[in-house]
């Protein structure tokens, strides 16, 4: 059955809505029907055989009949398998059992006895409804249950992740009239986890108040329920979720810059209801769709890194990545770094990629790096001296320009134009050392520490900018997107954690032991390497 024929039913039932009000249990199903335009080869055998054991008569090319230019069947098949299609459905069709013309009739449901579709041989894809469904479990497209696992930080664990993340079942989001729920498939691992664990310059508990915290700062899903007020979003859209969050009633959200706002905050880590949860709660602005080529673990771990990124290189003019430019990037290995260079090359710029160690040069040169400097052959690392302590003060300022003129040996003697700064402050005081007259240093993270020293006579002398940045607003966050959609920036996933080890997958990070990327979770998508919700309703 092809995209017009699932339409042209839908219309005689009256609405989509009205077909998943009549389904009951087929409702996930005929859902992704609808989305694909097709009925798989083993639903139609499983359709067929339901019928059969109903006394239907519904045959196998009633599947593939034929439809004109304005929807009207061309063979009478069509109508027969409209027939038995309501049959099944036990709802009533037009009397003389045709859809070719004549008087439009609403088809209504009709009464029923005993089990329907046979249910007492119920077949093995029927999802029955509950308050708590088990990991992995799908529940029928829009049931929305009581009940979730969730990995919950309490302020009074407070610590390493892999002890201050603790499963729990707790109930699911209500949400508001501009919110949407969505059902987790997949989400990524991020600092936001780490700090949160730790309770780190703050507990994320004080801020939202919340007697428990479920960390998460990216997803991939499927919209689940949607608000009252929700119009470009409906249920079984797949999405991506960015992690910015407002209330939409100042000037910076209407006009200005929607990050400058007040109530700026970033969703699972300054809320309570992230994506290490079955279900998570969301403003319908945060989604964006996802890119159908990717699967859920990579659609899941992108979206907070690549958005940062972006701002960081587009979103404070004049200081925008312009083709030409040379961009120094640290942690250029990481899941942030592994953004930026694909940004940088994809928009003609050339990255300078800072590893760690020479395991990661080919990885950085692979996402198109100009280049690439181990940071270990260096040691200007570090709080910078005291001026004033001469020996010091010369030891470093001889190690900073040496590292200056490995850059130099990349960019032909040019200074970098911009430093994409994220570990704070064992790098800052040569970030601001090395970039060009004029040029700027943007910070969005201090991973190895907030306290941050400079020369300042380097910054005003020579004119040089310190700018920083946090998240993105949903323009950038969505043109960021786009660079995925159009498969210009790959997600660069490198490990894939199940459910059970979310908290170890933190803990990794927070040690520094993880390989070079983005790195996943598995939420509800049962293994890896699926990309459809029918692939996880069949596994």
């Amino acid at each position: 059955m092809n995209r017009e024929q699932v339409e042209r039913i839908i219309r005689k039932f009256g609405s989509q809505q009205r077909v998943a009000e009549l389904l009951g249990i087929w409702q996930t199903a005929v859902s992704g029907w609808i989305r694909r335009g097709t009925i798989p080869a083993r639903r139609q055998q499983q359709l067929l055989e339901v019928a059969r054991r109903e006394g239907i008569d519904l045959r196998p090319e009633d599947f593939f009949a034929e439809v004109d230019g304005d929807g009207r069947d061309t063979a009478t098949q069509a109508g027969q398998a409209t027939v038995a299609l309501a049959s099944t459905f036990h709802v009533s069709a037009p009397a003389n059992g045709s859809v070719n013309g004549g008087e439009h009739r609403t088809m209504t449901t009709a009464p029923t006895t005993g089990t329907p579709l046979g249910l007492e041989r119920a077949p093995a894809y029927v999802r029955p409804t509950k308050d708590l469904y088990e990991i992995g479990e799908i529940p029928p497209l829009g049931h929305v249950p009581k009940n979730m696992y969730a990995w919950v930080i309490r302020k009074e664990r407070h610590g390493e992740p892999i002890h201050a993340m603790q499963q729990e079942v707790v109930p699911v989001w209500d949400i508001g009239e501009d919110e949407c729920l969505v059902m987790v498939m997949a989400a990524g691992v991020n600092y936001n986890g780490v700090w949160a664990s730790l309770g780190k310059p703050i507990s994320p508990l004080d801020g939202h108040k919340h007697p428990y915290h479920i960390a998460g700062s990216d997803a991939s899903g499927i919209v689940w329920a949607v608000g009252s007020k929700v119009k470009r979003w409906k249920v079984g859209d797949e999405v991506v979720i960015h992690c910015n969050q407002d209330d939409g009633d100042d000037e910076e959200c209407n006009g200005g810059d929607p990050m400058l706002s007040p109530s700026q905050r970033i969703w699972g880590y300054e809320t309570p209801d992230g994506s290490f949860a079955q279900f998570c709660r969301v403003q319908s602005r945060q989604l964006m769709p996802r890119p159908r080529h990717l699967t859920w673990e990579e659609s899941g771990c992108y979206v907070l890194t690549l958005a940062t990124a972006y701002r960081m290189l587009f979103g404070h003019p004049p200081h925008t990545l312009k083709p030409g430019d040379n961009v120094l990037v640290w942690g250029g290995a990481g899941g942030l770094g592994s953004m930026a260079i694909q940004l940088i090359a994809a928009s003609g710029a050339n990255a300078i990629a800072v590893i760690s160690d020479e395991g990661k040069r080919e990885f950085v040169m692979s996402l198109g790096a100009k280049g690439a400097i181990n940071r270990r052959e260096f040691s200007c690392w570090g709080e910078m001296p005291d001026p004033m302590d001469r020996e010091a003060w010369s030891a470093w300022i001889k190690e900073a320009r040496r590292f200056g003129k490995a850059i130099w040996e990349i960019t032909g003697g040019q200074d970098v134009d911009i430093v994409f700064e994220h570990p704070g402050a064992a790098t800052f005081p040569v970030s601001v050392f090395v970039v060009k007259r004029g040029g700027m240093v943007v910070i969005c993270a201090g991973t190895t520490g907030y306290k941050l020293t400079l020369d300042a006579r380097y910054l005003w002398m020579r004119q040089k900018r310190v700018q920083g940045s946090h998240f993105a607003h949903l323009k950038q966050a969505a043109a960021a997107n786009r660079f995925v959609i159009n498969r210009q920036v790959d997600p660069c996933m490198s490990e894939v954690f199940s459910w059970n080890d979310i908290p170890r997958a933190h803990q990794k990070m927070m040690k520094n032991e993880h390989k070079p990327g983005n790195m996943a979770v598995l939420v509800q998508a049962r293994r890896p390497g699926m990309r459809t919700l029918e692939e996880a309703m069949e596994d």
